[in-house]
């Protein structure tokens, strides 16, 4: 793929300005959305997920297409749900197999 620059003269390149951009942890959030498939403007909800009977909950921001319904994480949401995954998936098992899997990985 050819750059924006590629084929700019000297002249046409120092008259380009200077642009100063400051990227935060901000930055990376995400507030809205549109469909990749349908190009509809997705809305904004919360799912809540429980573990342990309601003892620990989860809170995921999701973005949902309101046309195709397809739903969407950002990556900060993809990690959390990450997380409620193992746990979930842990919270299946026996607690004798649990705990032996907890203490194996505490004491190596």
């Amino acid at each position: 793929m050819k750059e924006p620059y590629e084929g700019m003269s000297d002249k046409e390149l120092e008259a380009m300005e200077t642009l100063e951009v400051e990227v935060t942890e901000k930055s990376f959030t995400v507030t809205n959305g549109e469909c990749p498939t349908c190009n509809e403007t997705m809305e904004k909800i919360i799912e809540n997920k429980s573990l342990f009977d309601g003892s620990l909950t989860f809170h995921l921001i999701k973005f949902r297409c309101t046309n195709c319904k397809k739903e969407y994480l950002d990556l900060n949401q993809a990690e959390k749900y990450d997380l409620y995954l193992i746990l979930e998936r842990a919270a299946r098992q026996p607690l004798s197999v649990l705990t032996k899997n907890v203490l194996k990985h505490v004491v190596a």
